[in-house]
């Protein structure tokens, strides 16, 4: 699993590239917005 925040820099050719290959096909992308502190869970009690 890969969790990305939809940078731009995660949208270059050079990625996009990566993820058609063998071993991009493997991954599952969650997205994320780019800013998103509602999903910062650092402070809350484990």
């Amino acid at each position: 699993m890969l969790i990305w925040d939809n940078a731009p820099w995660h949208k270059c050719q050079e990625v996009k590239d990566f993820l058609n290959t063998d071993l991009g096909k493997r991954l599952w992308l969650a997205n994320t917005p780019a800013y998103s502190p509602e999903l910062n869970r650092s402070g809350e009690p484990s």
